[in-house]
């Protein structure tokens, strides 16, 4: 799984209001990074992203630009994943939601 949560794109997604949405909602028990990831059902690739994006720049020994090509190297990883899952469906006969989409890069 991917995607937060049920990683399930044809699942109901709350309205986009521009209010507060419920899925900024914090967890009354988060005392940390790894709380958020747990309660979000981050996999391991997101969650990478998430720590080096909320820490970018901080963490000692690091910089700013080995965190944004961590960022970058599983986001990669991510969208090539997500593309394999897009070129499986269809070949198995069952679009998904976005599987249509070509953002011009070839892919």
């Amino acid at each position: 799984m991917l995607c937060v949560n049920s990683g399930d794109d044809n699942h109901s997604k709350p309205e986009a209001t521009g209010l507060g949405n419920n899925y900024y909602n914090l967890p009354d028990d988060a005392h940390g990074i790894q709380d958020l990831i747990e309660w979000k059902k981050m996999d391991f690739s997101i969650g990478n992203i998430f720590k080096a994006c909320y820490r970018f720049g901080e963490k000692p020994d690091t910089t700013k630009l080995y965190d944004a090509e961590k960022i970058k190297w599983f986001a990669e990883r991510i969208i090539a994943e997500l593309k394999r899952e897009i070129k499986r469906d269809k070949f198995n006969g069952q679009p998904k939601a976005g599987a249509d989409l070509d953002y011009g890069n070839g892919g």
